[in-house]
């Protein structure tokens, strides 16, 4: 259009603004989804509310066993606007605005189905319509108005108030399989050569992590259950994935607090399929900067020492030596200057790893 200088925009700049546009709108869904799951995550530090939420996101389809199926939790019917599914239950209805983006098949490929568990004196057991008009005249009561005077979206976020009813609220199998779900997106992400998606991917990670106890055999089980369904034959392991970080000035830091919170895991597969190959990497990943920080050791610095140690005495007496300055190290109380200690570091790694010295040198390089 023409500017009030007599300048017309030519048909080359509009070009190259729907270019630019085009290109930043794949990172601004991306951005939205993922600070979405993130702030999810931090809701399930409290009493877990955002069950539905994460159904909704996740296309959860819950079974309550009974003919007339469930439609967005509400037994019964399709009045609340819901799909009915080729299992004989419902689809939960796309209540925030990401749920229309999220209909492709590789999201339910590998839905999870949790909550509604089937026991006696449970809703299920309940006779169907007099469930309904409980959850109905419930939900009534709070709003003081009659549900039949709403829109169909509006009966859409009544439904989703009747799923948490229903539901009451996440039992911790519940949380830990919306968790392990959150675990493989955000590791699926890492994947991705755009900067900012990985960097989405390891804030998402990240929160993941504080919540998933991957020590815990139930989490592992959650964990690979899902990795069989993702049908993901070349997984190179978490821990690889999170090596492409550290050549990235923009990414490094962000990597390093993970690399550090995945070294006592390291022998999950998971984390590293190969069960050898992660120990080395991880330590040689870390040195460079544990020995920036050498003179004034910060607490990310600190506690990569102290896990580094414990796994090393863990793993072999071969490796008692690098546990022993890397306890000096955390406690900073090695006498000499930093050059011996990364002298110290790379002999007593070597020792037990010389058979991986290449890798670890190429990394380096």
């Amino acid at each position: 259009h023409a500017r009030g200088d007599g300048y017309t925009q030519g048909p080359e700049q509009l070009q190259a603004a729907t270019r630019i546009v085009a290109r930043g709108t794949r990172q601004g869904y991306v951005t939205e989804l993922l600070l979405t799951l993130e702030a999810a995550v931090d809701s399930l530090e409290s009493d877990f509310r955002p069950l539905d939420f994460m159904k909704e996101i996740f296309k959860s389809t819950p079974n309550l066993n009974n003919k007339e199926g469930v439609v967005a939790g509400v037994p019964g019917g399709g009045s609340a606007g819901g799909k009915r599914s080729p299992g004989g239950g419902a689809a939960v209805v796309g209540i925030c605005p990401l749920g229309s983006h999220l209909n492709h098949a590789r999201s339910t490929s590998y839905s999870v189905s949790y909550c509604m568990r089937k026991a006696t004196g449970s809703p299920s057991n309940i006779d169907a319509k007099e469930l309904r008009g409980r959850v109905l005249s419930e939900l009534e009561s709070r709003s003081g108005c009659s549900l039949n005077k709403y829109s169909t979206n509006l009966c859409r976020s009544r439904s989703a108030q009747s799923l948490k009813l229903l539901g009451d609220s996440a039992s911790a199998d519940d949380k830990m399989t919306i968790l392990a779900q959150l675990f493989w997106l955000s590791v699926s992400l890492l994947e991705s050569d755009y900067e900012h998606e990985f960097l989405l991917a390891l804030r998402l990670l990240g929160r993941v992590l504080h919540r998933l106890p991957l020590d815990r055999p139930d989490a592992r089980d959650k964990v690979d259950k899902l990795q069989a369904q993702l049908r993901w034959n070349s997984f190179p392991g978490v821990h690889a994935l999170l090596l492409k970080g550290c050549t990235n000035p923009n990414t490094y830091e962000p990597v390093m607090t993970l690399l550090s919170q995945f070294t006592p895991l390291l022998d999950l597969p998971v984390v590293d399929p190969t069960q050898s190959l992660a120990f080395p990497m991880n330590v040689v990943a870390l040195l460079p900067y544990m020995l920036l920080h050498y003179e004034d050791a910060n607490q990310l610095c600190i506690l990569s020492a102290e896990n580094i140690a414990q796994v090393s005495t863990e793993k072999s007496k071969k490796l008692e030596n690098l546990a022993t300055v890397m306890t000096l190290y955390s406690r900073r109380t090695f006498s000499k200057e930093s050059f011996q200690w990364t002298k110290c570091v790379v002999k007593y790694l070597y020792d037990s790893y010389s058979h991986l010295s290449l890798n670890m040198l190429a990394f380096l390089v």
